[in-house]
């Protein structure tokens, strides 16, 4: 604590020296490093920016203007490449990422909640619109439905960020000075801060960490190995982790594949596909980044449509049967995959194709109508029509489908549900009448056999119950 204080006390002289320090507009030649340098290692003091906490106001100030001349300094299309090339040594790369190092690093403090949109809150947006193309990575997130958690001192974080942006993106730095101080532990570290609680720090480091992968060829094994390992603690130990992050890790994994080269290495279907994407339907909150996760793998199949059939292998699996949420999650995706990929694929594995019925028979049957209604939508699906079409599992299709339609059509409690079953029914009766006759009558029958055994089998336990009330009986009249 004694240290720390020390360094504060140090770092708030340094402050209010550099206060009346020269723009660095103003200078030129070996000036500009040397001023540059001094700003960015005086912004290395940490200051406490709890809510509470009104000390150093003016010192905080000062530490947040000399961030944003540091980065209008880098910006391109402001500043002219003879001045800002002063700046491009690795001796002001190792200052910045030093600097960075000891903002970013830490555990957040979050204390301010609320639900709604996140407010923009920052220095003018304009001035980073050169950062990464237009897409600017400010608040990215869509929080309306839970709530927000904001980091206290991100007024500060989120200049420090931008910093570290703009040093990566300088078209004139050389990669290799970069690659000197833009090390395997920094980045992993940048990983780790993705449990960051509030969506526009994640947002940054997101942008951050798409531009590194695309910046150093020499680190995308390694991003790519911790982000699928992140993914798979969701995996496997899905109770005890937090959700942060994950959102972005997929977004992250989905811009990596659309870059991979076609054919696919197979090492890319073992590590991201099979070992990493499929195992995430098993997550018990699947939902809070199911959109992601189907982005992800529409992107992988646009590579690679043979793996279609393991998604839905996969995805009959673990189907939801008690987490009705889920369920319509899952019956989105199949549609989509099913929309992707070339019925002659599906149609070729028969079993597969006689399992996807049975499990829509049974959604179809769901007593939780929006369960019941996504799944009879699903059957009007052109792809699926062609699967019903196919001749050698046709007479089967119509039996499994059959015993859900009647089944709602007599006993359904939901309005909407019944009138798509008829509408389903009548589709079936237009593709072929005749066989929906033959599987209707089968049902019929089945279903007259069913409640007749089940009437033995409650007339026997009727006689046994009596038999047992008799013989207590005897035992008393004795």
């Amino acid at each position: 604590m004694k240290a720390f204080n020390e360094q504060l006390e140090q770092g708030v002289i340094l402050l209010k020296v550099l206060k009346s320090a020269p723009a660095l507009k103003e200078l030129s030649g070996a000036a500009v490093e040397e001023n540059f340098v001094s700003k960015v290692q005086a912004c290395a003091v940490i200051f406490d920016f709890s809510n509470d906490n009104s000390k150093l106001l003016e010192e905080k100030d000062i530490k947040r203007k000399l961030l944003l001349e540091l980065i209008q300094f880098l910006d391109v299309q402001t500043v002219p490449q003879n001045q800002r090339q002063y700046v491009m040594t690795e001796r002001v790369v190792k200052d910045v990422v030093q600097t960075v190092s000891i903002n970013i690093f830490r555990t957040p403090k979050v204390q301010v909640t609320f639900t709604g949109k996140i407010g923009e809150e920052g220095f003018d947006k304009s001035s980073l619109a050169a950062t990464s193309g237009g897409g600017s990575s400010i608040g990215g997130s869509d929080p309306d439905e839970e709530q927000i958690f904001l980091e206290e001192s991100w007024p500060h974080i989120q200049v420090i960020y931008e910093l570290l942006l703009r040093i990566i993106i300088q078209p004139q730095l050389d990669v290799r000075v970069l690659k000197n101080h833009i090390t395997q532990d920094f980045i992993q570290k940048l990983i780790s801060q993705f449990k960051s609680p509030d969506p526009r720090e994640r947002d940054y480091l997101k942008t951050i960490l798409h531009r590194v992968y695309g910046k150093f060829m020499i680190h995308r094994s390694l991003i790519r190995r911790s982000l699928t390992a992140q993914l798979s603690k969701l995996t496997y130990n899905d109770e005890q982790e937090d959700h942060f992050g994950h959102s972005e890790f997929l977004e992250l994994l989905s811009s990596i594949i659309s870059g991979f080269a076609v054919p696919l290495k197979g090492e890319h279907r073992v590590t991201i596909f099979d070992k990493c994407l499929l195992p995430l339907h098993r997550a018990n909150h699947n939902a809070h980044f199911h959109q992601q996760l189907v982005q992800c793998i529409m992107t992988y199949m646009d590579k690679d449509q043979s793996v279609a059939n393991s998604i839905i292998t996969e995805m009959l699996k673990y189907w939801p049967v008690t987490n009705p949420g889920k369920e319509i999650l899952f019956l989105n995706e199949i549609e989509e995959v099913l929309d992707m990929t070339y019925p002659e694929m599906l149609i070729q594995d028969t079993t597969l194709a006689i399992r996807l019925a049975q499990r829509l028979n049974r959604c179809i049957m769901s007593e939780q109508y929006q369960v019941a209604e996504r799944a009879l939508l699903l059957w009007n699906n052109e792809r699926v029509k062609q699967i019903i079409g196919v001749h050698e599992i046709k007479e089967q299709i119509y039996h499994i489908l059959i015993e859900g339609l009647i089944t709602n059509a007599q006993s359904h409690w939901n309005s909407l549900v019944q009138g798509l079953t008829f509408y389903l029914m009548k589709l079936l009766v237009d593709q072929d009448a005749e066989l929906f006759d033959k599987a209707a009558e089968y049902f019929q029958k089945k279903n007259t056999l069913s409640k007749q055994l089940r009437a033995k089998q409650d007339a026997k336990w009727r006689m046994l119950e009596h038999k047992a009330t008799l013989k207590e009986y005897s035992k008393y009249v004795k």
